[in-house]
């Protein structure tokens, strides 16, 4: 500054005017400059600080999203429906094979070959999972499939046989589930246990509990004790002391209709260990006739009671229990 008013001493009056003038402008655009400068900066760290927040806030956004899905995952749980209570059914049939083939001495040889087991009738179990991870896949009465789906999702319903146990199976085009051993079939209670597998790799379990009637083809079969049957179209309950063989059927030569006797075709049931039978109409289930061991006409109250326990059951469909383990 000193240097500019030396300058100044030796101009001009009109001189020293116009360069006062001009050192006015230049420090004028100076400063405005540095003002321009500061503001810039100013701005530029703000954007920048504007830029760096709403990352941090996304951040924490992203940490407390992962934390609430974690939180608020429900546990994994399956439940069971039975659509059906009842399940009748026939015992399964085993079939055959044949092959020939040379030995190494060109004699044809042939042997035959179980091709399984089939016919035992199925009943549809209704699944439903709730919480957990998808993918979810299923294993019900131990099979991870029917004849038409493989068992994953969040629900559907099974077509599940009703052998007591199943043992290994296999599904065919023609025939549908088949078994490669005869299986376990008869009347009474069936649970029906399932687990699903969650993405995760948690389970869960459930059960659900049918009535296997199981249909005997005629004459000698044997109605285990407190176990509901079909014979002979009927549905007909054993009573709990005694063991029932299905006896043979009667067609009497009914002749002239006499008022109150009634004559038709019969079958009997007989209690195993007593030498007892009661017969029953072929048409209706209605009783017939009692006969007792020796040609007696009554017996001791266990056998009047379980004649009594028969005849109230004929066409009674089983309570089926809802308390499976």
């Amino acid at each position: 500054m000193q240097r500019i008013l030396s300058r100044a001493r030796r101009i001009g009056p009109k001189q020293a005017a116009l360069f006062v003038v001009i050192a006015a402008l230049v420090a004028a655009i100076v400063y405005f400059a540095g003002r321009e400068a500061q503001i810039e900066q100013r701005v530029e760290a703000g954007a920048a600080g504007a830029q760096e927040r709403p990352a941090e806030a996304a951040q924490q956004n992203d940490g407390d999203q992962s934390s609430s899905e974690g939180g608020t995952t429900a546990p994994l749980t399956l439940t069971l429906t039975a659509s059906r209570q009842i399940c009748e059914t026939v015992q399964a049939q085993g079939y055959y094979g044949s092959r020939q083939w040379q030995d190494d001495e060109g004699n044809w040889q042939s042997e035959d070959y179980s091709a399984g087991w089939f016919g035992v009738a199925e009943t549809p179990i209704t699944w439903s999972v709730a919480g957990g991870t998808a993918p979810y896949t299923l294993v019900i009465d131990g099979e991870t499939r029917d004849a038409e789906q493989s068992y994953v999702g969040l629900s559907g319903t099974a077509s599940v046989g009703c052998a007591m146990s199943p043992g290994e199976t296999f599904v065919e085009d023609e025939e549908g589930r088949g078994y490669h051993a005869q299986p376990e079939v008869d009347s009474g209670l069936k649970t029906i246990r399932a687990t699903v597998t969650d993405g995760a790799g948690a389970t869960a379990s459930a059960s659900v509990q049918v009535y296997v009637i199981l249909e005997l083809p005629g004459s000698d079969g044997i109605l285990q004790r407190g176990k509901t049957y079909r014979v002979f179209g009927h549905l007909i309950t054993a009573p709990t002391g005694y063991d029932v063989r299905v006896g043979s059927v009667t067609e009497p030569a009914c002749g002239a209709p006499s008022p109150g006797v009634r004559c038709g075709p019969e079958f009997s049931l007989i209690l195993v260990g007593t030498g007892a039978r009661i017969s029953l109409f072929m048409s209706d289930g209605a009783e017939g006739v009692r006969r007792y061991r020796d040609g007696r006409e009554s017996g001791a109250d266990a056998v009047d009671a379980a004649f009594d326990a028969l005849a109230d059951s004929v066409n009674r469909l089983p309570a089926v229990e809802s308390d499976a383990p």
